[in-house]
């Protein structure tokens, strides 16, 4: 009978287990990760490295493993705003708290990194916490953006009736240097780190990212119109 295969399959057969000459021990000094297989810590050189040339092939898992991991953090985080939303007093909380919409959620992806399992815990932790921020600000971005489109209150006050613009970073145009390129993100990252800063020290934040950190705890435990738009900055916190 023909194998059917899943969305994440990338070869059509079976592997098929064969004796192979050992390889070469991985150098003392080279990139590598320690895997647990079969009960031995096993030694594995890193494959990829930044600047690499990926395959088609390669290409293809890598955005497999960052949709599947993006989806587990959004259904676990879905959840949690949905158990906020069951207790909202406030037409805010309830903006707040509504389902994301499927636009949303591809906005919020197309800044999206997983987390790297084999970081330090401080490091992780750190990085988690931002991301958890990271995210509480883009879905009060998209609420507030829905509540003044449909004529309603503003959710972020300080920007009034105005739309707000979730920051991205700018793809390289045509024309513009390589350093003007890197330039560019070098702002976007140091602005990002900056709002990310404020929204950890504002205690108004403090209860929803920290929920939203328990929920990519667990899930990774488990595995509008208008004329003026005001870009989502520090200032509008």
């Amino acid at each position: 009978m023909a194998k059917h295969p899943s969305h994440y399959d990338t070869d059509d057969t079976a592997p098929q287990e064969t004796q192979a000459e050992a390889p070469a021990p991985v150098a003392d000094d080279a990139p590598s990760a320690v895997l647990t297989i079969a009960d031995m810590s096993v030694t594995l050189p890193l494959k990829f490295a930044a600047g690499a040339v990926l395959t088609d092939a390669q290409a293809r898992i890598l955005d497999a493993a960052y949709q599947r991991q993006f989806s587990n953090n959004q259904n676990a985080m879905a959840k949690a705003r949905a158990e906020r939303l069951t207790g909202a007093k406030t037409e805010a909380e309830r903006e707040l708290n509504a389902p994301l919409s499927a636009e949303a959620l591809a906005a919020i992806y197309a800044t999206y990194e997983p987390n790297v399992g084999n970081m330090a815990r401080g490091s992780t932790l750190d990085r988690l916490r931002s991301t958890a921020a990271w995210q509480v600000w883009a879905e009060t971005v998209a609420a507030h953006n829905k509540s003044v489109a449909a004529g309603g209150a503003p959710v972020i006050v300080r920007a009034g009736n105005a739309p707000v613009r979730l920051m991205t970073a700018s793809r390289k145009s045509k024309g513009v240097s390589d350093e003007a390129h890197a330039a560019a993100l070098a702002d976007h990252e140091a602005a990002k780190a900056a709002l990310i800063a404020r929204l950890l020290a504002a205690p108004a934040y403090a209860e929803r990212i920290q929920t939203t950190l328990d929920a990519m705890t667990a899930a990774k435990a488990t595995a509008p119109a208008g004329s003026t738009v005001t870009v989502a900055g520090a200032d509008l916190i």
